[in-house]
C-alpha cells in the first residue's frame, strides 16, 4: 500500500501456517506469490521506502533460530526481502528470538516480540 511517504506491505502466511513453512522452494505459498504478483514495479525502484510485515522471519538470521544452530525462517521470506530490499522489515513466529534485530543487505529485520517495541526508521 501506497502510504504517502513510503509503501507498506505485509504477509502473514496462514496458508503455510497450517502446514509447514514456505522455506521449501518447491512447497507452494500463494500468500506470499500474490503479493509479489501485486508488488507495483514503481515501489521497486527505490523512489520511496518499504516497509515489510510478516509472520516469519526470513531464513537464516538470528531472528529464525529455533535453538542453537537450527534454523526455521522462510526462505520465500528471505528472498522477497532481497529482491525487494525494504528499509525495514518486522517479523515474528519465534518466541526465542523475540526483541532480536539482524540485517539482510541494507535491511534492517526486528522481531519486536509480544510487548512490540518502538522502532525509529
Amino acid at each position: 500500500e501506497d502510504v504517502g511517504t513510503a509503501w507498506v506491505c505485509g504477509f502473514g502466511g496462514p496458508e503455510a501456517f497450517r502446514r509447514r513453512l514456505p522455506q521449501d522452494a518447491g512447497e507452494p505459498c500463494p500468500e506470499i506469490d500474490a503479493l509479489w504478483r501485486r508488488f507495483p514495479a514503481s515501489a521497486r525502484s527505490g523512489a520511496k521506502p518499504v516497509l515489510f510485515i510478516t509472520h516469519y522471519p526470513p531464513l537464516d538470521t538470528t531472528l529464525d533460530e529455533t535453538s542453537p544452530g537450527v534454523h526455521g525462517g522462510s526462505e520465500r521470506v528471505r528472498k522477497f526481502i532481497e529482491a525487494v530490499r525494504p528499509v525495514l522489515a518486522v517479523c515474528g513466529h519465534i518466541h526465542r528470538a523475540s526483541g532480536r534485530e539482524d540485517r539482510l543487505g541494507p535491511t534492517r529485520i526486528v522481531n519486536p516480540g509480544p510487548m512490540g517495541m518502538l522502532l525509529v526508521i
